[in-house]
């Protein structure tokens, strides 16, 4: 074995399983140099907790010898798919970091390998697209769906219960009792392994129960009996539920916390119902100390230059901790494998089955609680920042898990304004990660939510709006951004200075709306006075600083002044370079626009270079459908079209294409520019036919959505012409041409490249038709 990417070790109690281990062993490894006639995949099916993962690992430390590779793909969700197959592409020294770099590397290798989908849980996925092409390799899925059978080729097995010895014998190893002594305790251990329905997770759980001295394995019973009976009147519903055994199981452990007199017991409850509106895997420790920090740095300052001017005020318990509260409350329940910690990186995580059972335990006034805390932390982890952090990429899940569990009565029970702060600082984690649609939904019911509280011009409510219209850009919805914009506009310069903060801002953001609609004169002419300000009031390498050149560099790039924007972006890159990590967001965003300005000015090389290795660095960290994902590859191809290489450009794009026609409506601008660009590298490989059909979609989608005198409706009308010039339709250019000359001479400048260009082809037209017209009267 050479290559090992296993995320933990086997359960040291591991038991039973012994036949499916066999037949493991039999269908999925190497059977010596025989030529593979299919891929070999089975599938473990069964409800949570019933040990598939296990089994799994059990079965690769057995056989690690027998397989060059092993490689344990959490499939729980597609950003933890990503991330494993990346990761596989790093160990091995795959120069192609990304999912389909990693499964067409293990489709061609020699190699055996072994690769285990963990987690295959969701409906709405299908798990095939994990599978690398062709005959090679095994592949070993766990999941809950029965669906999932279909793609097992060798066998499969259904888990539920285990065998009733191998249960007997996993209580009486988990519970720590010496096997000296089974015999004596085996009828005890019989009637527990019966109630338990002998679930392995249940098991494991109840052996840890008794481990820890809570009780002993003779009481266990009763006391079982007990909670289960409450359980019953407390929640019907869930007793009916397929886990409901295991939801006792846990029930039994909280029960004991709860009737514990150590403060870390309180401490260790009050988490555990914190932790059931986190995600349930990979909870940072980070988070709960940086919200404690903050919290009391809020406390001691007297300032009120914050967001919505109400702080936000961690609950009085959470309020009260430290990092070694946190950490005895962590390790009490790790101690009974409620939860599990990773101590490299110090992150919590909790089976699915126990991350639930934490929630639906709870009544409604205790949810609203919970959830409140939950928030709390988030937002105040955030610090009030709405700068990207690399931080904001440990909390996304957990955000994003907090803002779907919003409870509609925390309003009424909590002041609604602080509800609100709340929602606000955690939307900028969202926005930082590009779910503009979530963004504007949280700010719509925060403006809607304050609106008889906050008075229309004050500094909060124009700080929502804000966020609103930035949202609206980014999602194309340029019109009420504008209207949004410009009035918030008008509201900061009749209320603050020129140099304050929330001025500059709200200016830049209405500039890029500008840009959005291709009014990039107004844009430039904004963003020249918020530069010329901020470079006054700022040192040069403060973030807004940088920002505004950028968007002006941008800009000056919309208007065909290339050469301005590369002495801007070129300064922005440097002095970036130098104070950001290589994978920051605003560092690769200057890196990408000096890459397009490069090519405004025919610099290709130069473009390729950099945006190669902006595409690198964002396939590893950013999913495969994140708009700046694309965005960069979208770039990459037209740098490979202007050094001619229009195959690169077409394989690239016609993936870029297949993605977005997936995640955007035909009307977005970036599935539009897209599908144009494609068009064009089509044209440079002389499918013109090709060009001819996707433009004309582009162009009637435009002229339905745009304005006749936007950059972007005349930009592909022009392509449209060209296409048609390539399959010998002067006549259809020049009609194109003639009407996107003329609008040209209205909206640009006489140097403008655009307008050049299309004058120039319009000449070419003309011509064309004069000497077919002369050939004709010569005959």
């Amino acid at each position: 074995n050479i290559h090992w990417l296993v995320p933990r070790s086997v359960n040291s109690f591991f038991t039973g399983r012994t036949e499916t281990l066999n037949r493991l062993q039999q269908e999925l490894c190497p059977a010596g140099k025989c030529r593979e006639v299919k891929q070999r995949r089975f599938v473990i099916v069964g409800m949570g907790g019933s040990g598939k993962s296990e089994v799994c690992l059990k079965f690769a430390e057995e056989n690690r010898q027998r397989f060059w590779g092993v490689f344990w793909i959490d499939v729980s969700s597609k950003e933890n798919a990503l991330s494993s197959f990346v990761e596989v592409t790093k160990l091995c020294n795959i120069p192609d970091q990304s999912l389909n770099g990693a499964k067409q590397w293990l489709a061609n290798t020699q190699h055996n390998w072994l690769l285990i989908l963990d987690n295959g849980d969701r409906p709405e996925l299908d798990y095939s697209n994990y599978f690398p092409s062709g005959n090679r390799g095994a592949i070993l899925i766990t999941t809950r769906l029965r669906e999932c059978l279909t793609h097992q080729t060798v066998g499969y097995a259904e888990f539920e219960k285990l065998d009733f010895d191998d249960a007997v014998e996993l209580l009486l190893k988990a519970s720590g009792i010496g096997h000296d002594v089974w015999n004596v305790h085996k009828d005890s251990a019989r009637r527990v392994v019966t109630i338990l329905g002998q679930h392995a997770l249940a098991i494991t759980q109840a052996g840890a129960y008794i481990r820890n001295k809570y009780c002993t394995l003779g009481d266990y019973l009763e006391m079982f009996h007990g909670q289960r009976q409450r359980l019953l009147e407390y929640r019907p519903i869930q007793a009916k539920s397929t886990y409901g055994d295991v939801y006792a199981t846990f029930e039994v452990s909280a029960t004991t916390l709860g009737s514990s007199p150590l403060l870390e017991a309180t401490h260790a409850l009050n988490l555990l119902r914190v932790l059931a509106f986190f995600h349930f895997e990979g909870i940072p420790e980070s988070a709960f100390t940086r919200a404690w920090k903050y919290a009391i740095s809020i406390q001691e300052s007297s300032s009120t230059n914050r967001a919505i001017p109400n702080e936000i005020a961690l609950p009085e318990r959470l309020v009260d901790q430290d990092i070694i509260s946190l950490r005895q409350g962590c390790n009490l329940l790790a101690s009974l494998s409620i939860i599990t910690i990773n101590q490299t990186n110090r992150t919590i995580s909790m089976h699915p089955l126990a991350h639930a059972w934490a929630k639906d335990r709870m009544d409604q006034r205790t949810k609203d609680g919970a959830w409140a805390s939950a928030a709390a932390i988030l937002s105040l982890a955030t610090e009030e920042s709405t700068e990207f952090q690399n931080f904001f990429q440990s909390l996304q899940s957990h955000v994003e898990v907090c803002l779907d569990l919003c409870p509609d009565s925390c309003f009424e029970v909590y002041p609604i304004i602080q509800v609100c702060q709340m929602l606000y600082c955690m939307s900028w984690v969202v926005y930082g990660m590009h779910n503009d649609r979530k963004v504007e939904q949280i700010t719509r019911a925060v403006i809607a939510k304050t609106r008889d509280i906050l008075a229309p011009n004050s500094e909060s409510m124009v700080q929502l709006r804000r966020v609103l219209g930035m949202c609206l850009v980014d999602i194309g919805n340029t019109d009420e951004a504008i209207r949004i914009l410009e009035e918030i506009v008008e509201i900061c310069q009749a209320t603050s200075s020129p140099e304050h903060p929330n001025r500059l801002s709200s200016q830049s953001e209405l500039a890029r709306a500008y840009a959005g609609i291709g009014q990039h004169k107004k844009a430039v002419e904004i963003l020249e006075e918020v530069v010329r300000i901020r470079r006054t009031v700022l040192s040069l390498e403060h973030p807004d600083c940088l920002d505004s050149q950028h968007a002006l560099a941008c800009a000056y790039i919309g208007i065909g002044q290339h050469e301005k924007a590369v002495e801007i972006l070129e300064e922005v890159v440097r002095i970036r370079q130098t104070v950001l990590s290589p994978e920051h967001p605003g560092r690769l965003s200057s890196q990408h626009a000096l890459a397009c300005a490069y090519i405004g000015i025919g610099q290709h090389e130069k473009a390729v270079e950099i945006l190669e290795e902006v595409v690198r660095i964002r396939q590893t960290v950013l999913s495969p459908k994140h708009p700046n994902c694309l965005g960069s590859q979208h770039e990459l191809a037209c740098a490979y079209a202007g050094l001619g290489q229009h195959k690169n450009a077409v394989e690239i794009l016609e993936e870029v294409v297949r993605i977005e026609q997936t995640v955007l409506s035909p009307e977005h601008p970036n599935r539009l520019s897209s599908q144009c660009t494609l068009a064009c590298a089509y044209t440079g490989i002389g499918q013109h036919k090709k060009a001819v059909g996707i433009l004309e979609e582009v162009v009637r989608i435009r002229q339905t959505v745009l304005s006749p005198k936007h950059p972007k409706c005349l930009g592909s009308q022009h392509e449209l012409a060209c296409a048609y010039i390539g399959i010998g339709q002067h006549e259809k250019a020049v009609e194109i041409l003639e009407e996107v000359v003329r609008i040209g001479r209205t909206v640009l400048s006489p140097e403008h490249p655009d307008r050049l260009a299309s004058e120039s082809w319009l000449e070419y037209c003309l011509t064309a038709l004069r000497d077919d017209d002369c050939g004709i009267s010569e005959e």
